[in-house]
């Protein structure tokens, strides 16, 4: 797909957020199903089983179950596809990324005691969530435009033509996006010099189109302890380090016929018809540490029934975005770009708490069978200043569009001999967003130059693998496919007008293929 316009110059002139929003908070608070290829072809069911390297990102009371020392990496093949959808349109993206998912060490030590029969220990890195992704498209049949979206917040707000016109980026009170708008003529003051109209009115039509690419993710490092007491009870602590680093880069433009252009001849307020492009490209890179506590038990009452409970503190982050964009358009063949001054933001996230619960079967020497809830409360996210302050109207919008989550995991494993394991899974997670906020009955409210946002619907992952041992060494291997559906949207709907906002429809779809190799001894 070619883009409709870029005059934008190769080394991209900054802009700035003046906070960060909902979006914001829940982007940087997701976490991916990831972990070892045995955790993964189960569906991640290994709350109360324990006994491997990723308990200590899930039930930290699974290390309590070692009775020797395990040291594990992973690798993960991950063959992405997002395929865009508007009415006859749809164009897609393929990407394959290869990463070292984790890999851990756990020191398994007895003890001469009668109630506390090990003391165990461990260290591991794992990549909670990826950022690889890539998608773009078209929204065809445009029935408003960004222009004149940007048009009625700033007549919302109260802004006038000489207050956009001398803002210093600076040391301004006022939206970068305003004036970079204002700049770029996408909105035009009217004949009474009190108000702005966009590039969209009767009789113009046109399209949309846009493109996404991220990179980076969330790396934890966990310490960990945990015992076994009278192999009946099982207990871990976990003390998690994460860091983000995440970059992303966003387009979006619209090519318009008989757009209502700024006539600079006859002078302000009057406009003539004609073609108009914009192209509006941002660029953001978020960088962030944190920390987080994970405590866990699994209760052993009979040789059959495993029972697991455990639950993740929110992780504590501090964060810093540098952010830049710049806007090209073409109005009638006149040409030209703006851009705005370099902006850096630090902040505070808090990002929601986790409770597991889980059941497992022992089925003999053979079979196992495990079952896992988790609630994740997205909307117990919170985001403050740089000293502490809230930023209450966007913790406001938290819980707005947010809700908690139910993830559902289910898996299997059956053991053919002492050596050779079958294993198998399923996961299923639900959309994290409010009904109002997915189906357009309330506005979106975005901070930054990037008015666009997406909302995720439900989650599957399906997965199967095998394991074979040799002597002490272990080799796993497991499929996973995961399919996700994401509402996109260009900008937010306007209901006190009743406008909903031009959005796509994107299918996420990836295909995994994950390998372990581990010692124990």
């Amino acid at each position: 797909m070619k883009k409709i316009l870029f005059i934008i110059a190769a080394s991209l002139m900054p802009v700035a957020l003046s906070a960060q929003s909902a979006i914001d908070a829940y982007a940087m608070s997701q976490t991916d199903f990831r972990g070892t290829a045995r955790f993964m072809a189960m569906g991640g069911a290994f709350g109360a089983l324990g006994g491997d390297v990723t308990s200590m990102n899930q039930n930290p009371a699974g290390i309590g179950v070692y009775r020797s020392s395990d040291v594990s990496v992973t690798v993960d093949f991950d063959m992405q596809s997002a395929k865009s959808e508007d009415r006859s349109f749809s164009d897609k993206m393929d990407q394959t990324k290869v990463s070292c998912n984790s890999f851990g060490y756990i020191g398994a030590y007895r003890l001469n005691s009668d109630g506390l029969r090990t003391f165990n220990w461990g260290v591991s890195y794992n990549r909670s969530a990826s950022k690889a992704r890539a998608f773009r498209g078209q929204m065809r049949d445009l029935q408003s435009s960004l222009s004149n979206y940007i048009a009625g917040c700033v007549n919302d707000q109260g802004w006038t033509a000489d207050e956009l016109a001398s803002a210093d980026y600076a040391t301004t009170s006022v939206p970068w996006i305003n004036i970079l708008a204002y700049d770029g003529s996408l909105i035009n003051p009217r004949s009474d010099g009190k108000s702005f109209q966009g590039l969209y009115g009767d009789g113009t039509n046109g399209y949309g189109e846009y493109e996404v690419k991220e990179e980076g993710g969330v790396d934890e490092f966990n310490l960990s302890f945990g015992g076994n007491v009278k192999d009946v009870l099982y207990w871990g602590l976990s003390v998690g380090i994460t860091d983000i680093n995440y970059k992303t880069y966003t387009y979006y433009g619209e090519a318009l016929d008989n757009a209502y252009i700024n006539d600079d001849i006859t002078g302000v307020g009057n406009v003539v018809m004609g073609s108009a492009m914009y192209a509006l490209e941002n660029y953001l890179h978020t960088t962030g540490t944190g920390f987080n506590l994970k405590l866990g038990v699994i209760a052993r009452p009979n040789n059959m029934l495993r029972i697991g409970v455990a639950f993740h503190t929110p992780t504590y982050y501090s964060m810093k975005d540098a952010y830049n964009t710049s806007l090209g358009f073409d109005y009638s063949g006149q040409k030209s770009s703006v851009s705005t001054d370099y902006g850096e933001t630090w902040y505070r996230l808090r990002t929601p708490w986790r409770f597991i619960g889980s059941l497992a079967g022992v089925i003999g020497t053979k079979g196992i069978i495990s079952l896992d809830y988790e609630r994740v409360a997205y909307d117990s996210m919170k985001l403050q200043d740089d000293y502490g302050n809230d930023y209450f109207d966007t913790n406001g919008d938290i819980s707005n569009y947010y809700k908690g989550v139910n993830i559902i995991r289910i898996g299997a494993e059956y053991r053919v001999d002492p050596q050779l394991s079958l294993r198998a899974g399923y996961s299923y997670e639900t959309s994290p967003v409010n009904d109002d906020a997915l189906n357009n009955r309330i506005d979106i409210y975005t901070v930054s130059t990037t008015p666009a946002y997406g909302f995720d619907k439900d989650t599957q992952h399906f997965s199967f693998g095998a394991g074979y041992k040799f002597g002490k060494v272990y080799a796993d291997i497991a499929y996973v496919h995961r399919t996700k559906e994401r509402e996109y949207h260009a900008f937010s709907p306007v209901v006190a007008y009743g406008e909903a906002s031009p959005s796509n429809l994107i299918k996420h779809n990836s295909d995994q293929i994950v390998a372990t190799l581990g010692v124990r001894f």
